[in-house]
């Protein structure tokens, strides 16, 4: 089973990640900020396979968050997702090493796909 970590501070968008991913039988780890994302990277990073992180959060950009955690794990998957999102942000992430992007609202389809492509290896840098 693949596990994924998902941060997002606004509750119900973590709530809809997480049901819409352990509905296909993912393993789903969440935090409310990049705080608490950093604590439970530290604690399992050995289990986690992908990061979806909103890239707009009040304590820390997603793509800040992010950077920090693929230093630990250089082959950590990114997926950022967004409402407000803008050409500045989208080139902070391209540092990252392997992600994408997909635009709030997104279909569940959409976040599985997504999903699937960057667990796969065949997602593209966006």
């Amino acid at each position: 089973m693949r596990t994924i970590l998902v941060v997002d501070d606004e509750p119900m968008a973590l709530k809809l990640v997480q049901t819409i991913l352990e509905r296909r039988g993912f393993a789903v780890l969440t935090a409310p900020g990049p705080k608490q994302a950093i604590e439970v990277f530290e604690s399992r990073h050995d289990d986690i396979d992908l990061l979806i992180a909103d890239i707009v959060m009040p304590e820390m950009k997603g793509t800040s968050l992010a950077a920090q955690l693929v230093k630990l794990n250089p082959e950590l998957p990114v997926l950022f997702v967004s409402g407000f999102v803008t050409g500045h942000e989208i080139d902070q992430a391209a540092g990252i090493g392997q992600f994408a992007f997909i635009r709030k609202p997104f279909r569940p389809a959409t976040l599985v796909q997504a999903v699937q492509k960057m667990l796969t290896g065949t997602g593209e840098s966006a």
